[in-house]
């Protein structure tokens, strides 16, 4: 994939696109850990290759708007080591530039 970008660790300046909430569930967002797939500039394209990872992974999968780029990442974790996990299962998956990033993650009650 053509457009990565070097990987870098900040704070998400607009939500992130995501399946909506069941009603009824609470969502704590707090720090946590993700793992960035890719990031393009294009947001049909991150959308689309979002809702093909979540796909593939089993997981809920984030379109994150950063720095001009929309950033893939997937999973909300407040361990790192289960985010690590997730990221060598993708690795094995065929995403081999993921990397496990810090981010505000959604916790549901």
């Amino acid at each position: 994939m053509g457009d990565r970008i070097e990987p870098t660790v900040t704070t998400p300046v607009a939500p992130a696109v995501t399946t909506p909430v069941p009603q009824g569930s609470e969502v704590e967002i707090v720090r946590g850990f993700r793992v960035q797939l890719f990031a393009v500039t294009d947001l049909a394209k991150a959308s689309t290759m979002a809702a093909e990872a979540g796909q593939r992974l089993g997981i809920e999968v984030h379109v994150v708007s950063e720095g001009g780029h929309f950033k893939v990442r997937a999973g909300d974790f407040t361990d790192r080591g289960d985010a690590v996990l997730l990221k060598s299962r993708a690795a094995s998956l065929g995403y081999d530039g993921a990397w496990v990033v810090t981010d505000e993650v959604e916790l549901r009650k």
